[in-house]
């Protein structure tokens, strides 16, 4: 049973009662764990299951994914993807369908992940720094890797990979869905290190913002450059912990300049 457009409704039933979860009980947990659900009840997923009503493709494609499942496109979708992904938008102020409320946190060494999730990992971080993981970790030595995860149920919501060596940790990876997962990994990564951190600018906006705050740059052969900062700066630097909060460039130019 595969989920697509012509067999939503059967394939949302089958998943459902696979993992042992009445109407109501899924109807709970998607309002509570993803905002786009919120208005969601037992009725609503009730005429879902039966055809009487047709949920938007966006929320197709969500409950698919939370069932564990992928989602088969019509010609028709993949052209409203299409179509979607070409518009202009300040794509942070709009709901997605990872925009889950995480339920796991974990700090785990690189070497118990399994090979999947360690690909899965590797390609989110290509995605985004157009440079391979192996490449990142290969600008340092000797470095005891650990991660830490924050997912919902068995969803990667987001990631930070640390290397530590005798000296200082360092991020390798970060890559995270919302800003809500960001502050969790960044809270988390303020327990893990003990003095300084060297920390990758994985954007244009992150290295300008980061340059401006005259961190020191650090020489490697990586595209991504790196700074070295102590860790009492994302504890209590205002404007560096409004720039991972993700407050807009006005809210921080106007915060620099009351300072």
């Amino acid at each position: 049973m595969q989920f697509c457009r012509d067999t939503f409704s059967q394939a949302l039933t089958f998943y459902r009662k696979q993992q042992k979860l009445s109407q109501d009980h899924f109807a709970q947990e998607l309002a509570l764990n993803h905002p786009m659900f919120e208005a969601v009840s037992q009725s609503i997923l009730s005429k879902w299951e039966s055809a009487k009503q047709e949920p938007p493709l966006i929320k197709r494609m969500c409950i698919a994914n939370i069932l564990g499942q992928s989602y088969n496109l019509n010609i028709e979708e993949k052209n409203q993807l299409k179509h979607a992904q070409s518009l202009d938008l300040q794509h942070q102020k709009f709901q997605n369908i990872y925009d889950y409320q995480y339920n796991k946190l974990e700090s785990i060494p690189w070497s118990k992940l399994d090979v999947a999730e360690k690909g899965l990992i590797a390609k989110a971080h290509l995605n985004l720094t157009h440079e391979t993981l192996t490449s990142t970790i290969n600008n340092f030595e000797n470095l005891d890797l650990n991660m830490i995860k924050v997912s919902y149920n068995d969803v990667l919501l987001g990631h930070c990979l640390i290397g530590r060596n005798s000296k200082i940790e360092i991020v390798l990876s970060l890559v995270f869905t919302n800003t809500e997962v960001l502050k969790v990994l960044f809270n988390q990564l303020e327990s893990y290190i003990k003095e300084k951190v060297i920390i990758p600018a994985f954007t244009q906006s992150a290295n300008y913002f980061l340059k401006y705050m005259q961190y020191d740059l650090i020489e490697t052969h990586s595209i991504l450059p790196f700074y070295i900062m102590p860790v009492d700066d994302i504890k209590n630097n205002k404007l560096l912990r409004y720039f991972i909060e993700g407050e807009d460039d006005s809210t921080l130019k106007s915060f620099a300049l009351k300072e």
